[in-house]
């Protein structure tokens, strides 16, 4: 939601804040770099600190790979991980393993969100959903190439940008993707030339002139489709060995390339395989590709709304902390997690979950991982990715080549993620976490579903037998910012059941007494159930 002028933050400084470090700011922190903070990490990091949270948020720790978890797939062994397997010979048994393994790639995206809460809080799958709309690839029916393209993403999440341009330039994803595998000095091919200047590296900018950017020129994509001539994939959908990229110099362009006066008139000669990494190497050395790249992490992390004070205050201070540090992602972000502009006042809450953050949010806190089994897991993973992709977050299949339309899309931007639809999506979300039978599917004849564990969060809680207590701590854990205390009576009230607050007391007490007994745990249950079902309806819960 856009800041209106008496709503700008009153601080433009990147210098370390220094100000109180309460639940409010340790949230905030947590739940813009991850899908959804439980209790536990946001008390550590109170204790913490925030320079010590910030440095612990930037560790990218390890993962397994997807795993075989369909009778479909005819290759790897079921609970064993396919990516380094060949396709079978069989076209029936390929096609078959084919969909085991796009199943086996979105369950184990949702499944890499709902471990977070196992774990020490990690920016990792936050910059892994970054970087997957900054390259707005979808993954291909050969999902080797696609689990390669992410293992790229994961292993940059925090490294060298230039670099990661010059790997991904090459990924076979991305070849694919972009046609540049079909890319030759005799039919030249300027989709990826195209998008590595627009959408990779230093963007287009405002047209100021015939074919002229602010940027580059369409010369400048000719000529870098020239450069770009001669990779192929090799071994697609190949039974006997892994894909890979390689260079084919017949059909690469020899002839010098003539760059424009945005790149100082740069000629880039021929140089075999290595020509791509000269002409990216110019790329980076102009100015406003660090300018580019600060403002989509800007924009992700803390507001979509770049003013004049945040170009010349902000991004200008990101942009040179990139360049100094030779295009290392980690310190942009230690800079800006720990700034005192971060954590102003007006930027907390500023910016509307995205469909991941909203059902995630509801669950991490609330819900340990699936517990029925390797197959039973990756089918209640798999039914939450569906959910999110109905709210329009399809990971692994971007709306376009430029990703999400609310990373880019002004005046719009976060506000496109709410509609009659998606609002509706949400509700139903709501209702099937809380008081419904939960989320998850049918597959062989069994029903795996999952939804929040009331009790067990409950119990959780500091005091759970504290009725007021119980309404404040879920409101520090879920609320971004404070309510009004009508909306925490209204709480209160469905938690108490229109009762004195001290009969929730001789009610807990009594569960406790009886924990095995449903005449004791249910209702308590369904108290806590319906408290979260209201907090959830909240607008204040659309916001991080």
């Amino acid at each position: 939601m856009p800041l209106c002028p008496s709503d700008q933050p009153s601080s433009y400084s990147l210098n370390p804040y220094s100000g109180p470090w309460t639940i409010a700011e340790a949230s905030h922190l947590l739940r813009r770099t991850t899908f959804g903070p439980t209790q536990a990490q946001i008390n550590t990091a109170v204790t913490d600190g925030v320079f010590l949270t910030v440095e612990n948020i930037l560790q990218i720790p390890t993962i397994e790979d997807p795993l075989t978890w369909e009778t479909l797939e005819a290759v790897a062994p079921f609970g064993t991980t396919w990516v380094n397997s060949v396709l079978p010979v069989d076209p029936v048994q390929a096609d078959d393993t084919i969909i085991a393994r796009r199943n086996s790639m979105r369950s184990w995206f949702a499944k890499r969100i709902n471990s977070e809460q196992l774990n020490a809080p990690s920016i990792a799958e936050k910059m892994c959903f970054f970087w997957h709309n900054h390259f707005s690839t979808r993954m291909e029916n050969e999902h080797r190439i696609s689990y390669d393209y992410y293992t790229l993403i994961k292993s940059f999440a925090l490294g060298n940008f230039r670099e990661l341009i010059k790997q991904m330039t090459i990924d076979c994803n991305m070849l694919k993707f972009l046609n540049n595998d079909t890319n030759t000095k005799n039919s030249p091919n300027e989709n990826f030339a195209r998008e590595l200047l627009e959408l990779y590296t230093i963007g287009k900018g405002p047209q100021i002139g015939p074919g002229d950017y602010s940027n580059y020129t369409e010369d400048d994509v000719a000529a870098a489709a020239r450069i770009l001539t001669g990779w192929k994939v090799r071994e697609y959908f190949s039974t006997t060995t892994h894909p890979y990229s390689e260079y084919h110099a017949p059909h690469h362009d020899v002839d010098d390339k003539q760059l424009s006066y945005h790149f100082n008139n740069a000629i880039v000669s021929n140089n075999d395989q290595n020509e791509f990494i000269d002409y990216i190497n110019i790329i980076f050395q102009q100015a406003e590709t660090a300018n580019f790249i600060c403002r989509k992490l800007y924009r992700y992390f803390v507001n979509f709304e770049i003013t004049t004070q945040v170009e010349s205050q902000v991004i200008t201070q990101m942009a040179q902390t990139l360049v100094s540090n030779n295009w290392e992602i980690r310190p942009v972000l230690k800079e800006l997690l720990r700034s005192e502009h971060f954590y102003d006042v007006k930027l907390i809450g500023s910016n509307i979950k995205s469909p991941y953050e909203f059902i995630f949010s509801m669950l991490n806190p609330t819900f340990s991982i699936p517990n029925f089994g390797i197959l039973g897991d990756h089918v209640v993973w798999r039914s939450l990715y569906y959910r999110c992709s109905n709210e329009d977050q399809n990971y692994l299949y971007p709306p376009s080549v430029s990703g999400w339309p609310v990373y880019y899309q002004e005046p719009s931007f976060m506000r496109l993620w709410l509609n009659a639809d998606t609002l509706a999506d949400r509700f139903d979300a709501i209702s099937d976490l809380t008081t419904g039978n939960g989320i998850g599917s049918t597959y062989n004849n069994t029903t795996y579903k999952i939804k929040i564990n009331a009790l067990g969060f409950l119990d959780s809680l500091s005091i759970p037998a504290d009725g007021i207590q119980v309404i404040n701590e879920i409101c520090d854990l879920f609320l971004i910012k404070s309510v009004e205390q009508t909306k925490k009576d209204l709480l209160l009230d469905i938690l108490t059941n229109g009762l004195p607050v001290f009969e929730w007391t001789i009610q807990y007490n009594e569960y406790i007494l009886n924990p095995g007994d449903p005449n004791y745990a249910d209702p308590v249950r369904q108290r806590v159930e319906l408290v979260l079902k209201e907090l959830f309806m909240y607008p204040e819960f659309q916001t991080v």
